[in-house]
């Protein structure tokens, strides 16, 4: 081989080297980047978890008293209110509180906020909010709750919650007891779930 050949070939060894490895470095580049906009979309369909506001709760009085409204049998003679209000603040040194849901089974874990012993078809749980009565929570089963919008910071919203038990000859409600419950308050866009807890007492 003449020395002319030899360089010739060695140059185009060299410039086969350099476009693969050029084009290697296109296709790590090009994968990182498109695994970067797949992380970045996926991020994108999920709630910013932890950035929901400061929510504090406070009760008129968090029992529900029905001592009255069932016998020593367990039965109740007619159709019995109790309501409490229900008073929600947003921290006004925080983020507001955005996509503000009520519900009796808590969104994220799935569990029952009602005592067992409430679980009846005779028992109804409803709120009247923004001039809305008698909004389900519970009735003859849990339903999806209900979404009470925004909460600016430093604002406050009231809720006047009622636990209804009505007229009942089985003999199967609990007498004497007060039965612990959980009301969930969850911030949608945040994915945070807080725990408001209750009695009502038979």
């Amino acid at each position: 081989m003449d020395k002319a050949s030899g360089t010739l070939v060695i140059a185009l060894l060299i410039g086969a080297l350099l476009g693969f490895g050029g084009g290697y470095y296109y296709m790590q580049n090009a994968s990182q980047q498109a695994f970067d906009q797949g992380v970045a979309y996926q991020q994108s369909l999920e709630p910013a978890v932890g950035m929901g506001a400061d929510l504090d709760f406070e009760w008129d009085s968090d029992d529900f008293d029905h001592s009255a409204t069932v016998d020593g049998d367990g039965n109740v003679a007619a159709d019995t209110d109790v309501t409490q209000k229900l008073t929600i603040t947003c921290d006004q040194d925080g983020d507001d509180a955005e996509g503000i849901w009520i519900m009796l089974q808590n969104p994220v874990t799935g569990e029952d906020g009602l005592d067992p012993d409430l679980e009846l078809d005779d028992v109804k749980i409803t709120f009247e909010f923004g001039g809305i009565s008698k909004i389900s929570l519970y009735k003859e089963g849990y339903t999806a709750g209900y979404e009470l919008g925004d909460l600016p910071a430093g604002s406050e919203m009231e809720l006047s919650i009622t636990v209804t038990l009505l007229e009942h000859d089985d003999e199967d409600f609990p007498d004497g007891k007060t039965l612990d419950c959980e009301l969930y308050i969850y911030q949608s866009i945040a994915g945070l779930v807080d725990t408001v807890d209750f009695t009502v007492s038979t």
